[in-house]
């Protein structure tokens, strides 16, 4: 028992040689087990393969788990098994497929409030090719993760369910598509609404799908209802566009609108007073350019397209600022 407390002492301080010395020690004397803890050898032999998996050697990591066969080990340990059982064998690379996949899913059922497991069984999925069930594995995560990891598992899962809802709007899947958007529902930020927004303009139902984007009230909101009216040019009025997306950058979109429709006056006006409310920002700027070049201004369309693109790589390196102070406005004639 001595010896398991100084391999966790030395683990704690990095001294990783002393600590699997000592873990060695302990598997070959478990006849030797104290009453206090008859578990110790199972244990040590569990932290020898974290510590061969954590070194990339995953063959010396199965064996030191396969030594752990016992079917009545404590709950704790049985879930440490699995993991490290599914962890090694991916790594490792020898099973097929379909077997570590059945086992991962199995590993979760025994163990549904382990996130570690759920981790394991998303990139299998991913793996496989399985979009949707690496976005249910990754919500399972997110369910039961550590409060440091939260944010970041939550920003995965919004990828994960993105590229699902695309790849099942593109199979005509609506059902798992609103799947996907529910379990977005409880997550900070614009996911539900941006794919909800998504599930309407796939079902050709515009109006919602703007009302959708703009209750984002978020840029990413902005930036699909342009997509939206770019693939679609007047699918919505302006007094309807403002009324779904109550924001500063949807005067952008309806001098846009405007300009399609050839109303160059009021296209021309809608512009200016956008320019004058929004930050210089790449969007701006190449939205303020297109409505331009519907107007027939090409000259002053080519120039704010170049200024988008200089912000663009501008903004790619951390250590360069704007030029143009963060306040001012495009120029426009």
């Amino acid at each position: 028992l001595a010896r398991h407390f100084d391999a966790t002492a030395a683990l704690v301080a990095g001294d990783r040689k002393k600590a699997r010395d000592l873990l060695l020690t302990i598997g070959k004397r478990q006849r030797l087990a104290p009453p206090e803890y008859p578990w110790i050898a199972q244990d040590a032999y569990l932290k020898l393969a974290r510590l061969a998996l954590a070194d990339g050697r995953a063959a010396e990591a199965m064996g030191f788990v396969a030594r752990v066969s016992d079917p009545d080990l404590p709950i704790e340990l049985e879930r440490s098994r699995a993991q490290l059982r599914i962890a090694a064998l991916a790594q490792h690379g020898g099973a097929l497929p379909q077997t570590l996949l059945a086992e991962a899913e199995a590993a979760c059922e025994r163990h549904p409030e382990d996130a570690q497991l759920f981790r394991e069984l998303r990139a299998l999925r991913c793996a496989s090719g399985d979009l949707l069930g690496a976005a249910e594995a990754q919500s399972r995560v997110v369910q039961n993760a550590e409060a440091i990891a939260l944010p970041r598992e939550q920003e995965t899962l919004c990828r994960d369910a993105a590229a699902a809802l695309a790849a099942a709007l593109q199979a005509d899947n609506i059902d798992g598509a609103k799947k996907l958007q529910r379990m977005t529902q409880k997550l900070p930020g614009p996911a539900a609404g941006l794919l909800q927004g998504q599930i309407l303009a796939h079902k050709g139902d515009f109006r919602g799908a703007v009302r959708a984007y703009g209750q984002t009230a978020s840029p990413e909101g902005l930036d699909r209802i342009a997509e939206l009216l770019r693939a679609h040019p007047g699918a919505l009025e302006s007094r309807e566009l403002l009324a779904a997306c109550p924001m500063q950058g949807i005067v952008l979109l309806i001098a846009r609108e405007l300009a399609h429709a050839g109303q160059n006056e009021p296209a021309l006006r809608a512009a200016r007073t956008a320019a004058s409310m929004l930050a210089p920002t790449p969007t701006v700027c190449l939205v303020v350019a297109e409505t331009l070049m519907q107007l027939g201004q090409s000259a002053d369309s080519q120039r704010l397209a170049e200024q988008a693109v200089l912000r663009l790589l501008r903004n790619s390196r951390a250590d360069e600022g704007p030029s143009q102070a963060p306040g001012t406005s495009p120029k426009l004639p």
